[in-house]
């Protein structure tokens, strides 16, 4: 919810979608890409305050890149 607001003034995704506004603020992003490769710098960027919801397997190569660092 912290950076809720910047995602509704901007696109940081490809076809970036609000999906859903949860009651804390926290937003539900949706996006469609072709490549993982498209999305992860972006994610990274927002850390900690975003987090992949699935695919699972985005969520967990931005956990293994994490701890490669």
């Amino acid at each position: 919810k912290k950076v809720s607001k910047y995602f509704k003034m901007k696109q940081y995704f490809p076809l970036q979608q609000i999906a859903e506004e949860t009651e804390d603020g926290s937003l539900i992003v949706e996006c469609k890409v072709s490549k993982i490769q498209e999305i992860i710098p972006t994610v990274l960027q927002w850390l900690p305050n975003i987090k992949v919801l699935e695919p699972k397997f985005i969520d967990k190569k931005i956990r293994n890149l994490i701890q490669q660092y």
